[in-house]
C-alpha cells in the first residue's frame, strides 16, 4: 500500500500536465463540449433558447467549471499525499507544500503552451482545492483511527494505542 500512493500521485501529475499542455482552443473545446452536456442537464429548455443565449450560458458555465475542475484536481492530489504522509512529521505542512509546489511548476509551464497563460487565480484555487483535499484526508484517517480505537499523538503524528 505505501507504493500504492506515490504510483497514484504521479499519475494525477502526469494527468495534470497533460490537461495543462493542450493548446487554449483545444481545452476550450473540452470545455464547452462538458459545459453544453451540463447546461442542458441543468436548464430544462436549453434547446429552445436562441444559440446567443445558450452561447453566454455555455460561457458562464465553463469558467465555474474550470476552476472547480483545478480545485477538484488539487483536492484529490492534496488528499493522496497526505495520506501517503500522514505518518510522517509535518505531513500536512508537506502535502501541502508539494501541492503548492506543482501549482505553481503548473502554471509557470503554461507560459511556454500557445494560447494559455499561468494565472496567480488559478494557483490560489489549486491550494485551495488542496488544502480541502487535505482536511477530508485527516477527516476520513480520524474517523477510521477512532473506529479502530486509536489516537493522534505528537502533534498529528499518527501511532498506535500502545500497552503499558
Amino acid at each position: 500500500m505505501k507504493k500504492l500512493f506515490p504510483i497514484l500521485i504521479l499519475a494525477l501529475m502526469a494527468g495534470i500536465f497533460l490537461l495543462s499542455s493542450q493548446k487554449a482552443a483545444d481545452s476550450a473545446e473540452l470545455s464547452s463540449g462538458f459545459c453544453e452536456f451540463a447546461a442542458k442537464l441543468i436548464y430544462r429548455n436549453f434547446s429552445s433558447y436562441t444559440s446567443d443565449i445558450q452561447a453566454v450560458i455555455v460561457q458562464g458555465l465553463s469558467t465555474c467549471i474550470r476552476k472547480l475542475a483545478h480545485a477538484a484536481l488539487y483536492a484529490l492530489l492534496g488528499a493522496l499525499c497526505y495520506l501517503w504522509l500522514h505518518r510522517k512529521p509535518h505531513n500536512i505542512s508537506t502535502s501541502m507544500g508539494i501541492c503548492a509546489l506543482y501549482a505553481e511548476l503548473d502554471e509557470l509551464h503554461q507560459l511556454f503552451v500557445p494560447g494559455r497563460s499561468g494565472e496567480l487565480t488559478d494557483i490560489l484555487i489549486d491550494c485551495f482545492g488542496a488544502a480541502c483535499g487535505i482536511a477530508a484526508a485527516f477527516m476520513l484517517l480520524c474517523l477510521i483511527y477512532c473506529i479502530r480505537r486509536k489516537r493522534i499523538v505528537e502533534k498529528g503524528v499518527w501511532k498506535s494505542k500502545t500497552k503499558n
